[in-house]
């Protein structure tokens, strides 16, 4: 597991204990959330929603919290 990685795991760890679940449970809510928000916007054909998702790097057609989670800290950092 890399820095950032571990950092992300990290944080959704942290959010475990904040809601008093596990980090397992965590994780299916947002991948639950990413699958909802995805499928709307395909729905929807909001083609400006599609072109975002298309912007993070993951390694399947939607990035998994993980990645999510990775890529939304250094999108913090940066701006």
């Amino acid at each position: 597991m890399d820095n950032q990685q571990w950092r992300a795991y990290h944080a959704l760890r942290k959010v475990a204990q904040m809601e008093g679940i596990s980090v397992q449970e965590v994780v299916q809510n947002i991948d639950d959330a990413i699958k909802e928000a995805y499928s709307t916007a395909k729905d929807e054909n909001n083609q400006e929603v599609l072109k975002r998702w298309k912007e993070i790097p993951c390694e399947g057609e939607l990035p998994t919290a993980l990645e999510l989670v990775i890529y939304l800290g250094a999108k913090c950092r940066v701006e």
